[in-house]
């Protein structure tokens, strides 16, 4: 509105008009006077602003632009145009400085008196400013998309507003921060419109912000104040009014005289006589805030009942004595609890923007939206007293206009009173009477089962005590089985016995293990009977075992002219497993297989790692074999004690039926299953076992944490009284370091290393770094498990010594996990080995090692400089250290007095652990060292053909040409003439 009483209107299609309130006429501004004449020029206006200093009419328009102009007398122009990027808000501060917000993240101002708007960048990021609020002395507050509030001034200071961070967080429970507008009231109070989170206030005085629901739509258009302090605030879906004296909205909508719902962001404003104007997209709403009237309470009467779809009148021996208008109680009979009540308001005009709502106490848990059927319709309703409710609330369903309720009683069947009841309780004690005396015949039949239930313990007592006499029988059985394997074992031991005869013994040996386990089988039969029989996993070569096994069943599969073929057992597999109960296992399913496979029969053995429950890693054993099982006998072979009469048919399964019971149950303690399936096209069957060897499958008590001894999984094979050593020969072996708290492990190591090694053995990590320090090794093989410090800190305090770092280290020990191993060689282990160890792998393990150290010494001799080197030659300590040494030594090249002492001072580190450092790298004292790098120096010299003998003498430090010559025909040798050529 400016100064002549003119209401500025700009349209998103239409375009600019003015409304002159003196003669009602409404005036269109001409386009071209806006935008020009083009062709195709879609631009609009989109914000309109009216001076109330000097009536300047100032436009923001799509075409980036900001129009300043001016009305009078009918006539309209623009008096200039700025360039904005974008411009989407607009207002006027107190010292008549003009803010444009844009749809990015910068502000434009044009102060007062200045040609030309300046540009702020005030947030960061993608964002867009709808919200400007003057708030006095040149300062405005801006509101962006998803920012926090900015103070700006106009002489560019930019700050932060006093807000409670939590407050305005809990204020935003939809989508994100998108403000609309923002006003300020008599009061001081900022409200601030947004999208999806609806109105909030905010006090700059104390900092805290406060949603208010209430409005008709949580998307918030447009804020104003009346001259009686309350707000009125446009959405998308109404009307707003909020009352601050008493806390209240009231809501209006199209069916209450707007012109429309749905209104434009921060289109609105109050005209001088207290009128408020708002648009939307149903044009403009103009109405004076003291006329809007407030909604009285609407009668709400009760028309008809229905009772199964028939009107019932009021009368004698009716369910009803007066009209329903005058609310009587409704008495029903137990038949007629199917009925239906008709309501209505008394007010028609209203019908539209009114809703129905019903409850009947007792039966409905919530009220029940009746929308345009204004009927309530209940069915099968249980007898008893109840209260039918009706309410009527506008379209914002939060103000209750009409209430009105009614009794209805439903009354019980002949067979639901009091006297049917007491029929009932008559009923039930004759039938009590009868229950009572079938029950003392159940307690008889009862005593006739415990007596057969005795008869059967006593059965099962016969059992167990012939179960009881096996297992004393197998007791027997020991004794000779031990004394022949006595002999046997002394046999295999002879060195007079060699060759094939050697491995006919070591067959021998494994068949009298085998009948000793088979022996302890029946002790485990037993113990698997009673209930006692615990399961022990523990980390184990599974391929190896099953190898072993079966190696032993060849041979006399060989002699019954059987094939016997094994897939997957190949390379090695360290499974958590029960040793003992996977070897009796598949020692059963291979005596079964070797028993019923004809001759000329085959018999497969598979070796598979499957996935079984829970992701657990798991094996599948499969021993396959010609002949068949018929179908229906596949489960009952798993039976105790059963057996198929036919024993010679060829295709049948018999024997005393413990066997496979056996093997099946120690399956299932292992976790696993055990199965048989017929191959009906190979005409074969197939017995497959799987058994989970992750250790998270076995529970802590499940699994053995002793250690295999590495003398029973590996004897050797010399013998174990130690040889008195020569010092002579010693001294020309390497020393290797054995780091084990176990004395056993330590000696069968001193015994396994001893003849190409001189070994030094210690049996904690704190006495083997002080003997390393003051003796270093040329290898370390320690464990990792030990009392005080463990093998990892060994490691690591080797690897991190400048002195020692050089030292191979090789961890041994039994924890085989993934995650120990790579824990190992995290703190810098060169390999890591589990127990037990093959000890022909661990010898070769060492000598690579030390193999490897003797070419990265000789490699050392011949260098000068390590850029020519490989990175993975050397650790990155031990590089660094050399490439600081051959710096140091190309700078003091022709100091003929270069030795251990200079080099020590311009290291800065003890002549000690300079001596022991270069001995360990190169294998070379220092000062031989040196004297072999002047040389390679002087050798690369002469080839370089730049300078004469004297010359390159003199350079790499010797005194005396025939001294030079002498020393380098020694190390290349040929004298330095002869090199050249």
């Amino acid at each position: 509105m400016d100064k002549h009483q003119n209401l500025w209107i700009a349209t998103l299609m239409d375009g600019v008009f003015v409304y002159r309130f003196g003669n009602q006429q409404l005036e269109k501004i001409d386009r071209n006077e806006l935008f020009g004449r083009g062709e195709g020029n879609t631009a609009y206006v989109n914000q309109l602003y009216v001076s109330d200093i000097d009536g300047t009419v100032w436009m923001t328009a799509t075409s980036n632009e900001v129009l300043k102009c001016k009305y009078e007398e009918g006539r309209f122009r623009v008096e200039q145009r700025y360039m904005v990027n974008v411009p989407m808000s607009i207002v006027e501060d107190d010292k008549q400085n003009l803010w444009i917000g844009t749809a990015s993240s910068f502000l434009y101002v044009l102060c007062k008196g200045d040609k030309a708007f300046s540009r702020f960048p005030v947030f960061s990021g993608y964002t867009f400013i709808p919200g400007l609020l003057p708030i006095g002395n040149g300062t405005i507050l801006a509101s962006a998309f998803y920012q926090p509030l900015k103070l700006v001034s106009a002489d560019g200071t930019i700050s932060e507003p006093k807000v409670n961070i939590q407050d305005f967080e809990r204020c935003i429970q939809r989508s994100v921060f998108i403000p609309t507008d923002l006003y300020k009231d008599s009061s001081g109070n900022i409200w601030i419109g947004t999208v999806s989170n609806g109105l909030m206030c905010y006090s700059p005085e104390s900092g805290k912000v406060t949603p208010f629901p209430g409005t008709t739509c949580t998307d918030i258009s447009s804020i104003e104040e009346d001259r009686q302090g309350n707000l009125w605030i446009s959405t998308l879906y109404g009307l707003s009014k909020y009352i601050p004296q008493t806390d209240k909205w009231i809501n209006y909508y199209e069916a209450d005289g707007l012109g429309g719902n749905q209104f434009y962001d921060r289109a609105s404003c109050c005209l001088d006589d207290g009128t408020l104007v708002f648009g939307g997209t149903h044009g403009v709403t103009i109405f004076q805030p003291t006329n809007m009237q407030v909604r009285h309470d609407i009668p709400l009467l009760f028309e008809d009942i229905k009772i199964h779809n028939t009107l019932v009148r009021p009368g004698k021996g009716a369910c009803i004595d007066r009209h329903l208008s005058y609310n009587p109680d409704i008495n029903l009979k137990y038949d007629q609890n199917g009925f239906s009540i008709s309501f209505a308001a008394l007010d028609y005009s209203e019908s539209e923007r009114l809703h129905h709502y019903y409850k009947l106490d007792g039966f409905d848990q919530y009220w029940i939206n009746a929308h345009n059927n204004k009927e309530a319709y209940y069915a099968n309703l249980p007898a008893g007293t109840y209260t039918f409710r009706v309410r009527i609330t506008q379209n914002d369903q939060s103000t209750i206009v009409g209430e009105n309720a009614i009794r209805v009683i439903v009354h019980p069947a002949p067979w639901a009173t009091w006297w049917a009841y007491t029929f009932y309780l008559i009923a039930g004690i004759t039938i009590l009477a009868f229950f009572i005396r079938a029950m003392w015949r159940i307690r008889e039949e009862k005593q006739a089962v415990l007596r057969a239930e005795q008869a059967k313990a006593q059965e099962q007592f016969v059992n167990k005590m012939n179960m009881s006499f096996f297992a004393n029988i197998s007791h027997e059985f020991r004794t000779p089985l031990t004394m022949i394997s006595g002999p046997v074992s002394l046999l295999y031991s002879s060195p007079d016995i060699t060759g094939e005869n050697k491995n006919l013994l070591r067959i021998v040996q494994r068949s009298v293990n085998r009948m000793l386990r088979l022996v302890n089988q029946m002790l485990d039969f037993n113990k698997l009977e009673n209930d006692t029989l615990k399961l022990k996993v523990r980390p184990t070569e599974i391929v190896v075992l099953l190898k072993e096994l079966t190696d032993i069943f060849r041979v006399n599969a060989e002699s019954k002219s059987i094939t016997m073929i094994t897939n997957g057992l190949e390379g090695s597999f360290i499974a958590w497993i029960d040793e003992d109960k996977i070897d009796k296992i598949f020692t059963n399913l291979m005596s079964n297989a070797l028993k019923y496979t004809p001759a000329g029969g085959r018999i497969n053995v598979n070796f598979d790692i499957v996935a079984g429950e829970d992701a657990v890693q798991a094996v599948k054993i499969e021993v396959i074999n010609t002949g068949q099982i018929p179908d229906d006998k596949l489960e009952k072979i798993f039976e105790r004690y059963y057996q198929i009469s036919d024993e010679h048919g060829g295709i049948y399964n018999w024997g005393t039926g413990i066997g496979l019971y056996y093997a099946r149950s120690l399956a299932r303690l292992h976790h696993g299953s055990l199965t048989a399936s017929n191959l009906k096209d190979d005409n074969k069957v197939m017995f497959t076992l799987i058994v989970p060897v992750g250790q998270s499958a076995y529970s802590e008590a499940e699994r053995s944490h002793e250690q295999v001894n590495q003398l029973e999984a590996f004897p050797l094979e010399e013998n174990p009284l130690p040889v008195k050593s020569d010092p002579d020969l010693d001294k020309e072996k390497k020393t290797i370091m054995v780091v084990d708290d176990d004395s056993e492990v330590a000696y069968y190591l001193e015994m396994l290393l001893g003849s190409d090694y001189q070994v030094v053995c210690r049996f904690n990590a704190e006495s083997a770094l002080e003997a390393i320090t003051e003796n270093a090794p040329d290898l370390i093989l320690s464990d990792v498990v030990m009392p005080g410090k463990d093998g990892y800190w060994l490691c690591r305090e080797i690897k991190e010594s400048l002195q020692l770092c050089y030292i191979p280290v090789i961890l041994v020990t039994a924890k085989t996990t993934i995650e120990n191993q790579v824990e190992g060689l995290n703190v810098g282990a060169d390999a890591y080995v589990t127990k037990p160890f093959e000890p022909h792998y661990l010898m070769a393990l060492i000598k690579s090692l030390l193999n490897n150290r003797e070419k990265t010494r000789s490699l050392l001799s011949r260098s000068t400089q390590t850029d020519k080197m490989d990175e993975n030659v050397l650790s990155p300590q031990d590089n660094m250290f050399m490439t600081e040494l051959y710096h140091l030594m190309e700078s003091e090249l022709s100091n003929p007095e270069l030795d251990v002492t200079r080099m020590t001072q311009l290291l800065k580190i003890s002549r000690t652990k300079f001596y022991y450092k270069v001995k360990g790298l190169t294998g070379e004292n220092p000062s031989v060292f040196f004297k072999t790098y002047k040389l390679n120096r002087a050798a690369e010299l002469l080839k370089e053909g730049k300078y004469t003998i004297s010359e390159i003498a003199d350079m790499t430090g010797f005194n005396t040409l025939s001294h030079f010559s002498k020393s380098f025909k020694q190390q290349f040798g040929i004298p330095p003439s002869e090199y050249l050529k």
